[in-house]
């Protein structure tokens, strides 16, 4: 269980590292085929421009898809279509991935921002998360947070299905793709080991 302790641990230390995990770092831990990996990491969310001066932050616990030498540049296809295919009545058989900002490196689960090649992020399909909010590092409701944020990005945040509705291919799936900038993590669970930011 995510608890606010932990939450608050997580900002912490985020906020206390002079070093970031690696790239590096993150691959070498990988195995070939699928990993499944406990994260930590923190994220600063929009405010609307009235509300520049308040500070939203989310401390996230998630266990997620990590792929090392996967050659196979369908597999979010593949892992949607399957997901659709259970949810609906009638066959799905067509889903086309939107053009991305990011390109896939060696290691699968590292993709860079394909006109920066010094931002990188890891690519993660969820199993599951568990989240809590701060506004001006106090912690807050959902709802408390959505009142300083514009309305797209405050339903985002007060969405609590796990159905994704894509809506160029009118496919409903349960498949959450995250791409998170490295520098947001905190600590990862990976193959026995634990990396953590120092």
């Amino acid at each position: 269980m995510f608890t606010s302790q932990i939450a608050v641990a997580v900002k912490a230390k985020q906020d206390a590292s002079k070093n970031k995990l690696s790239a590096a770092q993150i691959s070498a831990a990988l195995r070939a085929g699928t990993n499944f990996a406990n994260i930590d990491y923190c994220v600063e969310l929009n405010t609307s421009a009235a509300n520049r001066a308040v500070k939203i932050r989310k401390s996230v616990r998630c266990n997620a898809q990590l792929f090392a030498s996967i050659k196979d540049y369908d597999l979010y296809r593949k892992q949607v279509l399957r997901s659709a295919n259970k949810l609906s009545e009638s066959e799905i058989t067509d889903f086309v991935v939107s053009e991305t900002y990011f390109e896939h490196t060696e290691c699968f689960s590292i993709v860079q921002h394909k006109k920066d090649s010094s931002k990188q992020y890891l690519y993660a399909i969820y199993n599951r998360a568990e989240s809590v909010i701060f506004v001006d590092d106090v912690e807050s409701t959902k709802e408390y947070a959505a009142s300083f944020m514009t309305k797209s990005d405050a339903a985002k945040l007060l969405d609590e299905s796990k159905l994704v509705y894509n809506k160029t291919n009118d496919v409903t799936h349960d498949i959450t793709l995250r791409v998170l900038t490295l520098s947001n993590i905190v600590e990862m669970t990976v193959n026995k080991q634990v990396l953590t930011v120092s």
